[in-house]
């Protein structure tokens, strides 16, 4: 398969045509746009989830394009089609779309196939779920033929996710939608060093380069992809920051601080899904037991695999700097892609609002000291929720973020029966 992008060591970033590249579960793609669906009557969440993939889409792609001016539009396509799989989105061929429109018809779209699997087939009167393709399809046939962003719309005629055979998707030029460019990288924070903890045999080093020089893609005939025990994407980090921006400034411009606690718990929940089935299925994967479970022979080494697999994932460097896992722990992000997006997006803030580290850094501590993370751990509703509901549960009792002025996102967390 066609390679796309390259990985850096000096931001922990993977990177193609300058927009930032994040691993990310099925479990955590669908379970954020359920949340969101559920808010559809106070916002209109169905132009947020195509738009912001629109405006990705379009970015990339005629920056890439850009330096390849003799390419044709056929050429394209495929080039479309290709990145299209090999970030494990699925299969598509866009030879019956054209400068006027036209459509797209798959039986793999992970979308809708990842969502029939985890929640079931959806009702007919429910619309269908490939709200990320649908602008995908959009931004990338505008940079296909050099056509302004924001002229194409799109409508799902069938969905996978429904019980269809296929999921077709119709593009076709709508009213002109005011839409701008993406931050690519955003404001980018380099580091010359990856961490290393004195207190660990765990060689963050050696599993970044272990990690990171295996190329995960999509599966050649499904372009869906199967890695560290799950079903993955190598989504565009600027759709979860724009979503969740939008999404922040969509409820509290109509409910106030309501709506800003509202956006909150979504994400963070999000970000504990995400969590859960990641990790969780990393304990069980190849992965994990030829790379890194040879070194762990203690709880909090199975904390440091932990923190150096995630800094392959594409979300900046993650290290703990003050551990005590009975009291307050600090984790240090260095280059979040979160942060990046929102220091570009909306610049500094009175309050933190990187929700996903948020939910994360509890998560990893719920994950490694409030369960037994072992090879048999159950992956269902109710153990989530003794999990993350319990009141010993892991929260943050500080959070201080680039976005309020601080050098780097800092999370203090300890158990919630221990706030004094």
């Amino acid at each position: 398969m066609m390679k796309f992008g390259s990985y850096h060591k000096d931001r922990n970033a993977y990177v193609f045509a300058g927009e930032p590249l994040t691993i990310h579960t099925d479990y955590y793609n669908c379970f954020l746009q359920k949340a969101i669906e559920e808010i559809k009557q106070y916002i209109d969440v169905n132009s947020i989830l195509i738009n912001s993939a629109q405006e990705i889409a379009y970015s990339q792609f005629s920056k890439c394009f850009q330096n390849k001016p003799n390419w044709s539009a056929e050429k394209r396509k495929e080039i479309v089609g290709n990145y299209y799989s090999f970030c494990g989105f699925g299969k598509i061929n866009l030879k019956n779309v054209h400068r006027k429109g036209g459509y797209v018809e798959t039986e793999s779209e992970h979308y809708g196939l990842s969502w029939k699997k985890i929640y079931g087939q959806r009702q007919p009167e429910e619309h269908g779920v490939a709200y990320f393709t649908m602008g995908f399809l959009c931004g990338a046939t505008e940079a296909i033929h050099d056509i302004a962003l924001g002229t194409f719309d799109a409508k799902l005629i069938r969905c996978v996710s429904k019980g269809d055979a296929s999921t077709r998707i119709d593009v076709f030029r709508g009213l002109k939608k005011k839409l701008q460019n993406s931050v690519g990288e955003g404001v980018v924070q380099t580091f010359e060093n990856q961490p290393q903890s004195t207190e660990t045999a765990i060689n963050y080093s050696d599993i970044l380069e272990a990690f990171t020089s295996v190329e995960v893609e999509g599966n050649e005939e499904t372009g869906l992809m199967e890695a560290f025990g799950s079903t993955i994407t190598r989504h565009y980090a600027n759709y979860y920051s724009l979503i969740s921006v939008r999404i922040l400034m969509g409820l509290e411009k109509k409910y106030k601080r309501d709506g800003v606690i509202k956006a909150k718990t979504i994400m963070i929940q999000s970000a504990q899904m995400s969590a859960f089935h990641l990790l969780g299925n990393l304990i069980s994967s190849k992965e994990w037991s030829t790379t890194i479970a040879p070194s762990v022979n203690s709880t909090d080494d199975q904390l440091h695999g932990i923190l150096a697999f995630i800094n392959t994932l594409g979300w900046g460097k993650w290290e703990v700097e003050r551990f005590n896992p009975s009291g307050k722990s600090t984790f240090n992000i260095t280059g979040s892609s979160e942060s990046n997006a929102f220091l570009k997006m909306v610049g500094k803030t009175k309050a933190p609002i990187c929700f996903f580290l948020e939910g994360m850094v509890t998560s990893i501590m719920n994950m490694v000291y409030n369960t037994r993370l072992t090879t048999n751990i159950s992956l269902d509703e109710n153990q989530f929720d003794a999990i993350f509901k319990s009141e010993n549960r892991y929260v943050v009792v500080d959070a201080k973020t680039r976005m309020t002025g601080e050098e780097s996102d800092r999370f203090t967390v300890c158990r919630k029966d221990q706030i004094s």
